[in-house]
């Protein structure tokens, strides 16, 4: 890297850009290394949910693609929550240059505890409000109403809303 005193707007643009480039690229690499694991990822996310449905129901896949889509989804976000202390990384050494050493002295702990606490709240929402609101929302359903929890939403499509609005034939 060039000294940031010398570089122009351009070459904090370059910069920036390479350093952004470097982190898709290893969220990449951890989302390739977590591919092999995408169905045990999903079933360990999926976990609290499955725990607290009545017996007898099920997730249920509402379009064709939703079995492959919907934990490859969760594995892309896993590899992405892995991602975020490299993330902090780069943009540290972005930013770390333009700093005075005292700024720097007062960032360092900053950011190193950001990535604690975005970790610790992951974990607290997993196992303590995840288990509470699941179990509030699979026990206010009336009787009448199976709980069958849907793999994959989408928004439907401007073409089918097209087809909703077609008077029909008969």
């Amino acid at each position: 890297m060039a000294d940031p005193n010398d570089m122009t707007f351009i070459g904090h643009l370059k910069e920036l850009r390479s350093r952004i480039i470097r982190m898709f690229l290893f969220a990449g690499l951890i989302l390739v290394c977590c591919l092999p694991f995408t169905s045990y990822i999903y079933a360990f996310i999926s976990s609290p949910l499955m725990e607290l449905m009545p017996d007898g129901s099920a997730m249920i896949a509402t379009e064709v693609a939703s079995p492959f889509l919907a934990p490859l989804r969760v594995t892309i976000y896993s590899a992405l929550l892995i991602s975020v202390p490299y993330f902090f990384i780069e943009l540290w050494g972005f930013i770390a240059p333009g700093l005075y050493k005292r700024e720097k002295l007062f960032v360092g702990p900053l950011i190193l505890s950001s990535i604690v606490l975005f970790y610790l709240g992951i974990i607290f929402a997993y196992f303590v409000v995840s288990p509470i609101i699941l179990s509030f929302f699979i026990s206010s359903a009336p009787d009448s109403i199976q709980v069958m929890t849907c793999l994959l939403y989408t928004s439907p499509s401007p073409r089918d809303a097209t087809l909703s609005r077609m008077p029909s034939s008969a």
